[in-house]
């Protein structure tokens, strides 16, 4: 299937139970296959990505998805600090307030990036939005090859990762408030697929070193392994997964590897 669809279908949401919106389904997993380059593209070499920060409220107070510098600032923290591991760092350029009832309810979410994106397809922007319908809470874009596709500006202009604002740290969602909603988000961006998928001895998340999972995960349950046929366990500590923020704690090797190359193939070239 042409990447085209891939991209499309990507930026929907899964439906009421769906934590993440950035879903591929089964055929289109298939199909999206991050290639290999130089062998450069696993090294330690630090990754810098400049990013810029857009609040969308309802109002002026937290109640309207209103989030304060303090509040942002541990965000940007939490990010980093995952991220350090791996020798990925955020330079935070810019941070913008914009009061749009129907953005910041998640509607026209294709006019918002368009009007607010900034910078180039290797600049990562973050919208915090006061809901995205539903159990939804967060939707991010995976890096794709942008002259694939008959209008790339277009397609730049959907580049985005949106979250629900009450999953900064210390917000007020009940299983998502240590920041790492943001962390599952940006995964996505770098190119990861969740851990999870419908079956067993599939093409799962495309990376060698997360065991076989045929359902998503909530809460912290240990032990549990939605395909005892295939070795280990369910990843639930895995940043890439739906469990609490307290039970998440790791990206895999692998999911590292996959993240670099993404970037070196699909995003650092890209100046425009």
């Amino acid at each position: 299937m042409a990447l085209r669809q891939v991209a499309l279908v990507s930026t929907m949401a899964i439906g009421a139970l769906a934590r993440c919106g950035a879903e591929l389904s089964p055929e289109l997993k298939a199909n999206y296959k991050i290639p290999t380059r130089a062998a450069s593209i696993a090294s330690t070499d630090p990754i810098e990505v400049n990013t810029y920060i857009h609040v969308i409220t309802n109002g002026s107070t937290i109640d309207d998805g209103h989030l304060t510098s303090e509040q942002l600032d541990k965000q940007k923290a939490v990010l980093n600090d995952v991220f350090a591991d791996h020798s990925i760092q955020f330079n935070f350029l810019d941070t913008t307030y914009t009061e749009n009832e129907d953005w910041a309810l998640g509607n026209m979410r294709q006019d918002m990036t368009t009007a607010l994106r900034k910078g180039s397809y290797k600049d990562l922007n973050l919208f915090f939005l006061l809901s995205m319908g539903g159990e939804v809470t967060g939707q991010c874009s995976f890096p794709l090859n942008l002259t694939d596709f008959p209008d790339p500006d277009r397609m730049k202009s959907m580049d985005a990762c949106m979250m629900v604002s009450s999953t900064v740290p210390g917000g007020s969602h009940p299983t998502y408030n240590g920041g790492l909603n943001t962390v599952h988000e940006v995964g996505h961006w770098f190119g990861l697929i969740h851990v999870f998928s419908d079956t067993c001895g599939g093409n799962g998340d495309e990376v060698d070193d997360t065991p076989e999972q045929a359902t998503e995960t909530y809460g912290c349950p240990i032990d549990k392994d939605s395909c005892p046929e295939f070795p280990g366990v369910d990843s639930i500590h895995n940043y890439m997964d739906y469990s609490d923020d307290y039970c998440k704690t790791e990206f895999t090797p692998g999911q590292v590897s996959r993240m670099r190359n993404a970037w070196a193939v699909y995003r650092e070239p890209v100046d425009a």
